[in-house]
């Protein structure tokens, strides 16, 4: 075999056509070679035939390698054709011939003069027994080139197909150092997909244990946000005694404003008032000459012996100090000395503590909060402000209300204490 280039793509001239009558292995071809054709160790394929090339021992050089008896497309069904080509050896002459679009089997020869190629020709005309109908001759290697290159498939022809298909040469021996590249390759791809495998299982190792950490630091968050709930419980109970102005100030504006109402209003007399933590409600009573057209400020007719007036008193701020809570115990006692000292009555009762459940944690409330009622007040303590300290400073203790009725004063609000007792 001789090698040329067309299209710069190198091609293989010189190989031994025969008709595929069966389908051929290449277990088959290989054992024919060596039977018949020991100096042949490459096998090429065309369209219903296939071809037998020595590589002279230079198989890896001539892998891949397209036969130009399958690239060249006549489309006469008998050809005869002589070219003038050139390898890295020098010019040599190449006859090519086709039949019944069949390469015949000689047909595809390299000589080095024109004399022999011309007598190979003679001999082949004579072996067939008849005239070819389409005939070339190119004389100059350029000449060749020219005519050989639009007639060869493209690049991108050949990546389509398998080496099969397309033509290229196919070893039929074992080459060692082919087989070396082989085991070669395949222990790469076999080693790459270890590596790959390990990587994987390196990274789901990883992606495990970071699961696994990301798990144990999310318990760890939880108990150690459970463990602060159960802690500090009093985060998540309000504390309204905080919010809520001081019962001194409070109680000073309320009974102000109490003592600023007129007695009468056009034949409408003071009858009672009370404050219930936001407004001042004033009951207006009804006497004899009442006027019905003009009523107290403020005022709308509950019923006809009745008037109902209201007022906004202007917002208390919230006490300046947090003292902490007394026991309840010790607001018990302070809240009866100071209903003595007042001359009046007192109703103290306390809730069970308020239990909560947050995040999964059962807490109760560090305090307990009660309600309490002073009643039977005095008018002239009241109308004095003499109130005692242990009453008006009582850390915890709320004024919701006043209620002044029939001459008689009342307190009432909400007070918070902790469990323990202080004596």
């Amino acid at each position: 075999m001789r090698r040329i280039t067309v299209n710069d793509r190198d091609y293989a001239v010189g190989l031994q056509w025969h008709l595929a009558n069966v389908k051929q292995t290449s277990t088959a071809l290989r054992l024919l070679s060596q039977k018949e054709f020991p100096d042949c160790d490459m096998v090429a394929f065309r369209q219903r035939q296939w071809a037998f090339g020595a590589s002279k021992d230079q198989v890896r050089d001539w892998l891949g390698v397209r036969a130009l008896g399958s690239a060249v497309r006549i489309p006469a069904a008998s050809f005869l054709g002589l070219f003038c080509l050139e390898d890295a050896e020098g010019e040599f002459w190449w006859v090519f011939a086709m039949s019944q679009s069949l390469v015949v089997g000689m047909g595809d020869q390299v000589f080095k003069t024109r004399q022999e190629a011309d007598n190979w020709i003679n001999s082949l005309r004579d072996l067939l027994n008849y005239e070819f109908t389409d005939t070339v001759v190119c004389q100059t290697v350029e000449e060749s080139l020219n005519w050989l290159s639009p007639i060869t498939l493209s690049g991108f022809s050949l990546f389509m197909f398998s080496s099969r298909h397309n033509g290229c040469l196919i070893s039929l021996k074992a080459v060692p150092s082919l087989q070396r590249d082989r085991y070669i390759a395949l222990g790469s791809v076999l080693l790459l997909i270890l590596v790959l495998y390990g990587l994987k299982l390196f990274w789901d190792y990883r992606s495990a244990k970071q699961t696994v950490m990301n798990t144990i630091s999310a318990k760890l968050n939880i108990e150690k946000h459970r463990q602060n709930v159960a802690d500090h419980p009093e985060m998540y109970f309000p504390r309204a005694w905080m919010e809520a102005p001081e019962v001194g100030n409070n109680a000073k504006t309320v009974i102000s404003a109490m003592m600023a109402l007129p007695l009468s209003v056009n034949g409408w007399f003071l009858d009672g008032a009370s404050f219930d933590g936001k407004e001042l409600d004033v009951t207006w009573a009804f006497r004899p000459g009442a006027d019905y057209t003009h009523l107290p400020l403020n005022a709308h007719i509950e019923t006809p012996q009745k008037l109902i007036s209201s007022y906004s008193l202007p917002a208390r701020p919230p006490r300046s100090a947090s003292l902490a809570l007394l026991s309840r115990d010790e607001c018990t006692r302070r809240l009866y000395q100071c209903t003595q000292l007042l001359s009046g009555k007192l109703e103290l009762t306390f809730q069970l503590a308020e239990k909560r459940i947050v995040d999964g944690v059962e807490i109760l409330c560090p305090w307990l909060k009660g309600k309490w009622e002073l009643s039977s007040l005095p008018t002239a303590v009241v109308l004095d402000s003499s109130f005692p300290l242990g009453f008006t400073q009582m850390p915890g203790l709320i004024l919701s209300g006043i209620i002044f009725k029939d001459g008689i004063w009342t307190f009432k609000g909400e007070i918070y204490a902790t469990y323990s007792i202080k004596n």
